[in-house]
């Protein structure tokens, strides 16, 4: 996992719109980026994070994947103290969760706090290999396409968890 050397730089992030469906590729800043205390002397792979959250790909992965990251985000350059990495940077969420067949954890209220079973609607993913949904701006979805080419490839550093089935 890595970290960002300027603490600052989480902020800037958050104000210049990460969280939102659009482009921050003008204003963007290569940030300068380490390794977390307890990565250090570690190998990076070819998928880690900042902060456990912010998606982070090696050169290598995104010669291989690029293709589909770029149909979602954009691929932002970090200045790490080795190797080339990239940010990556949702610049449209796809409005795919078909909520009435999804199950969702709820607080006492009401209100849904975790996704337990996915559920999407095809036609409106159509080819994307790659997508987030607006109500996990966090979390990456990807199709059986993409993880092939990871493994193809031998990319390192990714984990996927099935959640869904198209047959299904």
């Amino acid at each position: 996992m890595f970290h960002f050397t300027d603490p600052k730089q989480s902020k800037k992030l958050l104000e210049n719109g990460w969280t939102e469906d659009k482009s921050i590729q003008d204003t963007w800043n290569p940030a300068h980026i380490s390794m977390s205390k307890r990565q250090r002397g570690k190998i990076p792979g070819d998928r880690a994070t900042i902060y456990g959250t912010i998606p982070v790909f090696s050169d290598l992965a995104v010669k291989v994947l690029g293709s589909f990251l770029l149909e979602s985000g954009e691929l932002l350059p970090l200045q790490p103290c080795f190797g080339t990495y990239f940010v990556y940077h949702f610049t449209s969420s796809c409005d795919c969760l078909d909520e009435r067949n999804s199950e969702f954890r709820t607080l006492p209220s009401g209100s849904p706090i975790e996704i337990i079973k996915h559920s999407f609607f095809p036609s409106k993913i159509g080819d994307l290999q790659v997508f987030r949904v607006p109500h996990k701006k966090f979390k990456i979805f990807v199709r059986d396409q993409f993880v092939e080419l990871v493994r193809q490839h031998h990319l390192t550093g990714f984990k996927f968890d099935k959640v869904w089935s198209s047959s299904s």
